[in-house]
């Protein structure tokens, strides 16, 4: 009787995985380009740091809906401070793309539009196209010098990323 159940077990083990590797050859998968890591430059102009440089990395690969698509960090350095973001990029043919970022920004010498020695935190939306990009973000003060904690609301223009 136990020679049953155990031939019985062995008995559906191979048929489920004579119907998995029947089902991944009926469905054959797309060959996809390898994930990567890019590095990407840009630089920024508008509030609160005034100008910036900015340095990026992106780890991604082709997705069904973009030619390049991953998970990205941005650093910036500006005249009026720093920001620091993560987020995702999808970019698409013709050097455009969209990027959603939540950033954390903190303020020194003369910050256009936001007090000296702030640290602000928000979220961004960047549009990218041929290479010059526009971003709108809101932020909200965290620290630094005391005053109204109200939300900010930025627009910027850049080159690159």
């Amino acid at each position: 009787m136990s020679r049953t159940r155990l031939s019985s077990s062995r008995g559906r083990m191979l048929t489920l995985a004579l119907l998995i590797v029947m089902v991944e050859a009926a469905f054959p998968q797309r060959v996809t380009a390898q994930w990567r890591s890019e590095t990407l430059l840009g630089a920024r102009f508008g509030p609160p740091l005034r100008a910036g440089l900015a340095v990026g990395v992106v780890y991604g690969n082709r997705s069904r809906i973009a030619e390049f698509a991953g998970p990205i960090v941005i650093a910036e350095a500006g005249l009026g401070g720093g920001r620091l973001s993560a987020g995702y990029l999808l970019a698409f043919p013709f050097v455009s793309g969209v990027e959603v970022l939540g950033s954390a920004v903190r303020t020194w010498g003369s910050p256009w539009n936001a007090d000296a020695n702030t640290t602000m935190l928000g979220g961004e939306l960047r549009a990218i196209g041929f290479a010059v990009n526009v971003g709108i973000g809101a932020f909200r003060r965290v620290g630094g010098v005391d005053g109204e904690s109200e939300t900010r609301y930025y627009m910027n223009i850049g080159l690159g990323i």
